[in-house]
């Protein structure tokens, strides 16, 4: 299940803190209304996510030397299929009526606060090993995916709304 720990020290139990904890986030977060728009955006998310990890493993960004299932995915499908699309719904909801001022600096501060989490880990874990990337790039990449979900989100709310998306 897990590849290159032995003895699955700190990142044993920080992956299985981090599974405990994302799927409690799930199961309340996945309980405020509107529920459909937070299945639509942690699955937008998830795709995203998971593409965009698979392309950049490839291009030999980054590694993640331990991690679930390391016979089937060379990403980090915890964080990808799991972490990053439960935040991606907080964030959603967290600026849900929101102005654009105010969805900028939740972007950033749930940007910042992932990767100085990040950080940390690459620094003192083999979850995530930095090959020719930085945390600049996680930053940004954050912020970006953040936003473009949020802004689809709001696309497929103003169809929806509309009630042009489903003629």
């Amino acid at each position: 299940m897990f590849y290159g720990c032995d003895n699955m020290g700190i990142e044993w139990i920080i992956t299985w803190a981090a599974v405990i904890i994302s799927l409690v986030a799930l199961l309340f977060s996945l309980s405020k209304p509107p529920i459909k728009d937070w299945i639509i955006v942690y699955f937008l998310k998830a795709f995203i996510s998971l593409n965009i990890a698979v392309f950049l493993v490839a291009q030999e960004r980054f590694i993640f030397p331990v991690r679930f299932l390391p016979e089937v995915y060379q990403t980090s499908i915890l964080f990808d299929l799991l972490v990053f699309p439960i935040l991606c719904v907080l964030y959603n909801q967290t600026s849900y009526k929101s102005n654009l001022r105010s969805i900028i600096i939740q972007s950033v501060l749930y940007s910042g606060i992932m990767t100085a989490i990040e950080v940390w880990l690459e620094r003192y874990t083999k979850l995530i090993e930095y090959i020719n990337w930085s945390w600049l790039h996680t930053f940004a990449y954050l912020i970006i995916t953040f936003l473009a979900v949020r802004a689809i989100m709001a696309i497929i709310r103003k169809l929806s709304k509309d009630d042009r998306l489903f003629r």
